[in-house]
């Protein structure tokens, strides 16, 4: 078998494991009888291979991954006029101008499905802010929540987003993510407040997908406000780090764990999904230079990965296979580029919007 991690030290990559062993040195339990697309946790008491044991657990199948391919346009909210308007991430040119999302758009979150078929936009509504579904086709514009920050799921099927229930008393905001299939509107929830404590809040925070789809990592925006009563543990983790609340979907409620980034909170953060890995997520942030890094999630830890550099630039927006990087240049106005992320460096820079005053955008 092929070891993806020790639980405990290390040792070598592959290994071989006699299963069905009952006898001194070994658990005493039923064979193990893996399938091929099935991952095992294995438990032995053997100090050399091959491995005696007859114990597993958390085995699932897994799909062959194949190389996620980058979406030819992104969706990007004009500055002044806020125009949703469609874009060829190649050459930067206008290819569909869908709607106006008018006065009530806010940048609490905007995305685009897998297929490009439909944008979703954070709005101020009447008593809270509300996501709508609007279709690139033909503007058709639905409502979908209460709430903000939409991701959508790597297979277009679901919907994460921080619900928006009202405030509670003394004005603390709700912590509730929420994902609803889109198909059926069915929708699961989980307040994660007492895994973000009471200094940091999801307001004005990030939620992305993990790249196999089976899990929602939230992350809380920078600390604004003192709630009294708060957890002080729970305040000085997310207060002096950035928490990444990583919430696995099943198919009948969500489950939530937290894990520490060591950095503390930017306001300009940009976190997205890592097309090229299930389990890590793509950060990029900066304001006197931008630096592009990947977070591998292992269980309650996270590793960072520098991928990239560049100076002087203002994150935008990463590609869905994160391969690419949109991003601002200058002032006055600034210039939108786009640049390949490959071998740890920057590569085939290109600027896309020599006027780029824009709201948002999403790819």
């Amino acid at each position: 078998m092929r070891v993806r991690r020790y639980l405990k030290g290390g040792g070598p990559s592959v290994v071989r494991v006699q299963t069905g062993v009952v006898g001194p040195g070994s658990f005493a339990e039923d064979g193990i009888e893996p399938a091929a697309g099935e991952r095992w946790t294995i438990y032995t008491r053997s100090r050399a291979a091959p491995y005696e044991t007859g114990v597993c657990e958390g085995s699932h199948r897994t799909a062959t991954r194949r190389p996620v391919a980058d979406p030819p346009n992104f969706v990007y909210v004009t500055g002044g006029r806020h125009e949703l308007e469609l874009r060829s991430a190649t050459t930067g040119r206008l290819v569909k101008r869908v709607a106006s999302v008018g006065e009530s758009f806010t940048s609490n979150g905007l995305a685009i499905s897998p297929n490009g078929a439909a944008a979703y936009v954070t709005l101020i509504g009447r008593r809270s802010l509300v996501i709508e579904r609007i279709a690139v086709a033909d503007g058709k514009r639905s409502f979908i929540a209460a709430g903000e920050q939409p991701a959508v799921s790597p297979d277009g099927r679901r919907l994460a987003y921080i619900a928006d229930h009202g405030r509670r008393p003394k004005g603390r905001r709700p912590q509730v993510l929420a994902v609803r299939k889109l198909s059926s509107g069915r929708t699961l929830t989980l307040d994660i407040a007492r895994l973000v404590g009471g200094s940091a809040e999801l307001f004005n925070g990030t939620v992305a997908w993990l790249g196999d789809g089976s899990d929602v990592v939230a992350i809380p925006g920078p600390v604004v406000h003192e709630a009294s009563g708060a957890s002080a543990v729970g305040d000085a983790a997310c207060a002096s780090a950035t928490c990444l609340i990583v919430v696995h979907v099943g198919r009948r409620r969500l489950t939530a764990h937290r894990v520490l980034l060591p950095r503390a909170p930017d306001a300009v953060m940009k976190f997205a999904t890592d097309g090229s890995r299930p389990h890590s997520l793509l950060l990029a942030r900066g304001l006197e230079r931008t630096t592009v890094e990947r977070v591998a999630l292992h269980g309650s830890r996270a590793n960072v990965v520098p991928l990239a550099t560049l100076p002087d630039d203002f994150p935008v927006a990463l590609s869905p296979s994160g391969a690419r990087l949109l991003y601002l240049v200058g002032h006055n106005p600034p210039a939108l580029w786009v640049a390949s992320l490959a071998r740890g460096r920057v590569s085939h820079p290109r600027r896309l919007i020599a006027d780029a005053r824009l709201d948002e955008a999403a790819w």
